[in-house]
């Protein structure tokens, strides 16, 4: 209340944190970034992912 940050900036900034908390802790992470239309997005990466996984076979 009173304060001009959106439900979208605590998500990027829980995010984030989440990712240098497991930074700290040597752990391996992705990020991605969807981009506005999240479903065409995960399709563009399982795309990738399939024909990435074509060429080690």
């Amino acid at each position: 209340p009173g304060r001009s940050y959106t439900f979208g900036t605590f998500q990027n900034a829980q995010a984030a944190g989440d990712l240098q908390a497991l930074h700290d802790y040597q752990r391996r992470t992705l990020h991605l970034h969807l981009g506005a239309d999240a479903e065409q997005g995960l399709q563009t990466v399982l795309t990738a992912l399939q024909a990435a996984m074509l060429q080690l076979k």
